[in-house]
C-alpha cells in the first residue's frame, strides 16, 4: 500500500507540474511544487533500480550524510551488542555503497523530467516578452538588405525630409500619395506590411529598370525608413495622373497627332519591357501582367510611362508563375489566361498576353481620338458587353465563347493613319497567341504613324 501511494502521489506531481509549465501560468515553481518535484526524482531513480524504496524524504535524498545516519539507524542494520562487530562492519558499508549512488541517478532523472519542461518555459517567456518585436526586427533586415541592393538617383538625408500632401490612389495592395521633397513635385507610393512580397516585387523590377528608359515610370529613390510600419516608393510625378482620368477629361476631343504620341509611348514602353537588350548591354525581359489604362500615366509633355509593378515577373525564370497564372484585371486579360490554359514552355506567352492588353490601351486612346466617328462618350473595354464590373464568367462568355472586342470606328478607311492604327489594334488582340504582333513591331509601326503626324 505504502508503494502504491508514492506512485500515484508522484503522478499526480508529474501532471500538476505539466499543466503549469503548459499553460504559463507561472514563471516560478510555488514551495511545494519543488517538493513533489523531488518526490518525482526519487520515482524515477526507483524505476531505474527496478523497485521502490521506504526512502521518499525530500529532505534526506540529497543529503548523502542523513542517508548514511539512516541506514545505520535502520532496525536491520543494528545489533543487540557492539556496533563494531564484525556482523555490523560487513553489512554498513555494503548499503552505504548503495546509497552513494542513489544522488547520481535522482539528478539523471531529475534533468531528463525537467528539460521538456524548461524548452517550453523558455519559448513562452520569450514570446511573451518580444511581442512582435523579432518580427519587425526581421521586416527591417529585409527591407534594409533589399535597400542596399539598388543604386538610386537621389538619396534623402534629414534636412530634406518627404512631405506628404494628398492620396491620388488607393488599391488593394497600396495607395499612392502626392508630396514634396526638395521643393520637387513626387508621388509616395506606400505599402502596408500585409503587402511586403508586393513592395519586394516592384522594388526589384525598379532595380532592373532604374532610369532606363523614358517610357518606364522614373524612381526618384527608395526610402531605407519606413513611414512607420509602412514601406515606401518614391517616384516622379506625373501632372496629368493615369491615362484613365486623361482621357475621361479630353472627352472625344484628343487631336490624332497626340492620340499617336500617346499610343507611341505605350508601346515603346512595353517594347523596352520585354526586350533582352538595351542599347549595347544585355537585360532581364519583363513581363507587366496587370497592363490597364490605370497603370499607364501621362506626362505633363503629353508622353506615357508604364507605371505599377506590383504583379510584374521577370522572365529569365517562369518556374513560379505556375502557381498563380490568372493575376491581373478579368477585363484586360487574354482568352488563354481566362481559360487558364497558358503554356509555360516558352517565356513569348507571358509576353503575347501583355501584347493583348495593350490592345484594349491602345483602343481607348484610339477611341476619344477627334478623327473617327465614335460616340464621344469614354467607355472601358467591352463594357457595353458587361457593364462597368467584369467578372471571370461574363469575360469568359463574352470574349472566349463568343470572340468579341471592342467595337473599332466605321471609317478608319476614310483615314490613312487610323486604318494601320486599326490593323495595328486587331493583330494585337487576335484570340491566336502566336498570331499576335509582338510589341516591338506594333512600337515600329506607331513610330512610323508619329513620324507622319509630325511632318503633317
Amino acid at each position: 500500500m505504502e508503494q502504491e501511494h508514492a506512485c500515484a502521489k508522484g503522478t499526480t506531481a508529474i501532471e500538476i507540474l505539466s499543466n503549469r509549465l503548459l499553460t504559463g501560468g507561472s514563471r516560478w515553481l510555488l514551495k511545494g511544487e519543488r517538493t513533489l518535484l523531488n518526490v518525482c526524482a526519487a520515482l524515477a531513480l526507483n524505476k531505474v533500480k527496478g523497485s521502490v524504496t521506504y526512502i521518499f524524504d525530500p529532505r534526506l535524498f540529497f543529503r548523502e550524510e542523513n542517508y548514511k545516519r539512516k541506514v545505520g539507524k535502520h532496525p536491520e542494520n543494528t545489533t543487540k551488542g557492539s556496533s563494531n562487530s564484525p556482523a555490523a562492519r560487513e553489512k554498513i558499508p555494503e548499503q552505504s555503497e548503495t546509497t552513494i549512488q542513489v544522488p547520481k541517478a535522482a539528478w539523471i532523472s531529475l534533468v531528463v523530467i525537467l528539460l521538456p519542461f524548461t524548452i517550453i518555459v523558455f519559448i513562452h517567456c520569450l514570446r511573451a516578452c518580444t511581442k512582435g518585436h523579432l518580427e519587425r526586427e526581421l521586416l527591417n533586415k529585409i527591407s534594409e538588405s533589399e535597400l542596399d541592393e539598388v543604386s538610386v538617383k537621389h538619396s534623402f538625408d534629414s534636412d530634406n525630409s518627404i512631405e506628404r500632401e494628398k492620396v491620388l490612389a488607393q488599391g488593394k495592395f497600396s495607395e499612392v500619395w502626392k508630396g514634396s521633397w526638395k521643393g520637387k513635385s513626387i508621388a509616395i507610393k506606400i505599402f502596408p506590411p500585409t503587402a511586403i512580397s508586393s513592395w519586394r516585387r516592384e522594388h526589384h523590377m525598379y532595380s532592373i529598370l532604374l532610369g532606363k528608359h523614358s517610357n518606364i515610370l522614373q524612381m526618384v529613390s527608395s526610402k531605407s525608413e519606413q513611414i512607420g510600419d509602412f514601406l515606401c516608393l518614391v517616384t516622379e510625378f506625373c501632372e496629368n495622373g493615369s491615362l484613365l482620368d486623361y482621357l475621361l477629361r479630353t472627352r472625344g476631343a484628343l487631336r490624332w497627332g497626340e492620340a499617336v504620341r500617346l499610343a507611341s509611348g505605350i508601346t515603346n514602353g512595353v517594347a523596352y519591357l520585354h526586350s533582352e537588350r538595351s542599347q549595347s548591354e544585355w537585360k532581364v525581359p519583363i513581363a507587366h501582367r496587370d497592363l490597364k489604362s490605370t497603370n499607364v500615366l501621362v506626362r505633363t509633355d503629353g508622353t506615357c510611362v508604364i507605371s505599377d509593378f506590383g504583379l510584374a515577373m521577370s522572365l529569365d525564370s517562369i518556374e513560379d508563375a505556375s502557381k498563380n497564372l490568372q493575376v491581373g484585371t478579368y477585363r484586360y486579360m487574354s482568352p488563354e489566361e481566362l481559360l487558364a490554359t497558358v503554356s509555360l514552355n516558352s517565356i513569348e506567352t507571358f509576353k503575347q498576353m501583355d501584347v493583348y492588353s495593350m490592345a484594349l490601351v491602345l483602343w481607348e486612346v484610339m477611341s476619344q481620338c477627334d478623327v473617327t466617328d465614335s460616340e464621344k462618350h469614354y467607355y472601358l473595354p467591352f463594357e457595353d458587353f458587361v457593364g462597368e464590373n467584369a467578372t471571370l464568367s461574363n469575360m469568359l462568355d463574352v470574349v472566349v465563347a463568343k470572340n468579341c472586342r471592342p467595337h473599332l470606328p466605321n471609317n478608319s478607311n476614310d483615314h490613312e493613319g487610323l486604318a494601320l492604327f486599326c490593323q495595328t489594334v486587331e493583330e494585337c488582340w487576335d484570340p491566336d497567341p502566336e498570331a499576335r504582333l509582338t510589341a516591338d513591331c506594333a512600337q515600329t509601326r506607331l513610330q512610323e504613324l508619329l513620324l507622319t503626324s509630325k511632318s503633317a
